[in-house]
């Protein structure tokens, strides 16, 4: 038999909590500021850059890229023609973007990830490239969107073995507390 139950408890709630800030302090550092880039391009957008979107005859090569990533990615769409992501263009672009599931969605070898990593391979679609775009500032602000989903995509591989560590370490003590309080349970009162 192991350590006393007390001693095995307390071991595995300081190896938990050990962990888990450690995951939060990372991912405080990095992963946050992509998060909150993120969210301060899609708090540029107003109403009117979604209907220049809606309403241009012909979109420039990048925008029409950037639309099609933002309708495989967040939409789940395979975008073979223009109609496709122009279905996507509408006044929910921006919650959608705002409510996206990226933990859900954002899994390591997903069709998801590997749709970012390609738009983010495209020099044509590099941040650099996207600031000297004279297109509608839509294409700017979405395409900082995916280069900070792509990040947080990153970041995530890189620490999705701790995180599943960690849900197994709350497992392990949640069960020892339940042990522990059997135990109590089952000793004579008096």
């Amino acid at each position: 038999m192991g350590p006393p139950l007390e001693k095995q408890l307390e071991t595995k709630e300081k190896e938990f909590r050990d962990l888990r800030e450690e995951l939060e302090n990372e991912l405080q550092s990095t992963a946050l500021p992509l998060l909150e880039k993120a969210d301060i391009a899609l708090d540029m957008l107003e109403m009117r850059d979604i209907a220049e979107l809606k309403s241009m005859k012909t979109p420039q090569e990048q925008l029409k890229k950037i639309m099609a990533t933002i309708a495989a990615v967040v939409y789940n769409v395979e975008v073979r023609t223009e109609a496709d992501w122009r279905a996507k263009a509408g006044h929910s672009l921006v919650p959608d973007l705002k409510d996206f599931q990226r933990d859900e969605i954002l899994v390591e070898g997903s069709a998801q990830v590997k749709q970012l990593e390609e738009h983010c391979a495209d020099e044509e679609l590099s941040i650099q490239e996207m600031e000297k775009f004279k297109g509608p500032r839509i294409a700017k602000c979405l395409n900082t969107w995916i280069w900070a989903m792509r990040g947080y995509a990153e970041i995530r591989k890189k620490i999705q073995p701790r995180m599943d560590k960690m849900r197994k370490l709350e497992a392990e003590v949640r069960k020892l507390y339940e042990e522990k309080k059997e135990l109590e349970s089952s000793k004579p009162k008096g």
